[in-house]
Parts: structure tokens; C-alpha cells; sequence
């Protein structure tokens, strides 16, 4: 028979397993609205699942094109009604910029 501590931190190592799979089964709904300044400045709203709610100051890639885009800012959105988790608004940069701000090479 095992004593109390130990079948405690099993049950936590599985409470705790738990809420780290969450995200696997329950993907974060986000509009993503991007901003290209070269396209004339508009925004093209896109519904996307994340496995975490992006945070500002994060670059993130949307597709397997090649841009680049900045977190400026989150909306977060937990009420019933809403159709997503959050919005995110980004800002277009480039790939040297973003390592550049990151403080490795533009090479």
C-alpha cells in the first residue's frame, strides 16, 4: 500500500497532464486581422486555430507563404457569445526584421 503523498502527486501529475493536452483538444479560435502597409494599409480578417492565444510583441506565420507578422494587439474575447477565443491584430514585417529586433544577424 502506497502512502498519501505519493498517490497525491500522482493525481496532480495527472491534473497536471490534463491541462497541458488541453490545447490539443480544444484549439483557440482567433481572428487574425493583418496589416500590410505595401497594400495599402487594409486589414484582412482571418478565422484561424491556435494552440495558444498569440501575445504582443510575437511574430507569426498564417501560411506557407513567406510574411512575417507582428502582434501590435489582442482582444480577448471569453464570454459565450463570442465566436472566437480572441482577436489579434498584426502588423506585416519582414523575416530580417524580426531576427534583426531579436537580436541575431539579418544574415
Amino acid at each position: 500500500m502506497e502512502p498519501n503523498g505519493m498517490k497525491c502527486a500522482w493525481f496532480q501529475f495527472l491534473i497536471g497532464f490534463e491541462i497541458m493536452s488541453l490545447g490539443a483538444y480544444f484549439p483557440m479560435k482567433v481572428y487574425v486581422y493583418t496589416h500590410d502597409f505595401e497594400e495599402g494599409g487594409k486589414e484582412n480578417p482571418k478565422k484561424i486555430h491556435f494552440a495558444r492565444i498569440p501575445v504582443i510583441g510575437e511574430c507569426i506565420v498564417l501560411s506557407n507563404n513567406p510574411n512575417w507578422y507582428k502582434v501590435v494587439l489582442v482582444l480577448h474575447t471569453p464570454y459565450m457569445a463570442a465566436d472566437a477565443d480572441a482577436e489579434v491584430w498584426c502588423v506585416k514585417i519582414t523575416g530580417s526584421a524580426a531576427r534583426k529586433a531579436a537580436g541575431y544577424s539579418a544574415s
